[in-house]
């Protein structure tokens, strides 16, 4: 991923700061603090305060004061940054369009699945979601038929409503 190479060399810390780069409050930092701001002590505390914010508290204080403090010190490249933040911003966009895509995907499987009764009924179950329940069918083609071939009654019975 190329915003993984921007970042091992501007600021190699980044990663071990984030489960996944991708997540939304990685981006949201990225994005406003860009990569000399995130090295800036001057903004400590907003960014401390963004991580807390953004992750709607996922990440406590403490835990973004330990972000902060690791990528204050830095060990990446500090010449070029300007050119990198370019590129940054250009990696950002195109992660963003891309999760937009995959969104409206999933809401037009959603639509499409929606319509059988045993997409509703797997959707209700706790955990499982529109593209778990699309494998699912995807590959079992029905309940009915697995049912069937067990010998078994397939009448779902469910009020849960999507």
């Amino acid at each position: 991923m190329r915003l993984k190479a921007v970042l091992d060399e501007y600021l190699p810390e980044y990663e071990k700061c984030f489960c996944k780069l991708t997540i939304k409050t990685s981006l949201e930092l990225l994005k406003r603090f860009g990569l000399a701001g995130l090295r800036n002590s001057a903004t400590r505390k907003e960014v401390k305060k963004m991580i807390v914010m953004v992750s709607r508290h996922k990440i406590p204080a403490t835990k973004a004061d330990s972000i902060v403090a690791t990528l204050k010190r830095s060990i990446g490249v500090k010449e070029g940054l300007s050119g990198a933040e370019v590129e940054l911003r250009t990696w950002i966009k195109q992660i963003e369009g891309y999760q937009e895509e995959l969104n409206n995907l999933e809401e037009q499987i959603k639509t499409i699945l929606i319509k059988t009764e045993e997409a509703r009924y797997l959707i209700s179950i706790k955990g499982v979601g529109v593209i778990t329940s699309a494998i699912i069918l995807g590959q079992t083609g029905s309940f009915a038929k697995v049912m069937d071939s067990f010998g078994v009654s397939h009448t779902i019975h469910s009020t849960t409503k999507i």
